[in-house]
């Protein structure tokens, strides 16, 4: 069952840990959910560390992606991610709020 697993609005220009897969448990991230709830546009940084190792520009899954003003935006992934791994976000702005989706084994 697909469930919320991590929520985070992060200062602006902090790339910040909004999930790490607990020990002994396999999770599928279902969906991602980005709100701009700012009225100007900005952009957003989200990646995956495996096994929590540090920044490294190949994490990356979206970087510096363009969002709107008062903007929503859904992407649905179906990632199986392991033990330890981490799922870190990025605002450019200091508004943009992460919704992550997603069932733990």
């Amino acid at each position: 069952m697909k469930r919320t697993i991590a929520q985070s609005s992060p200062d602006v220009n902090i790339l910040t840990d909004i999930y790490t897969v607990p020990l002994n448990t396999l999770t599928t991230l279902g969906t991602i959910v980005v709100c701009n709830r700012s009225g100007l546009a900005s952009s957003f940084r989200i990646s995956i560390a495996p096994l929590g190792e540090g920044d490294n520009v190949k994490q990356y899954l979206f970087y510096d992606m363009e969002i709107a003003a008062y903007a929503t935006l859904s992407f649905a992934i179906s990632m199986p991610i392991g033990a330890g791994d981490v799922v870190r976000v990025y605002s450019g702005n200091g508004q943009i709020s992460f919704n992550l989706f997603g069932s733990e084994l």
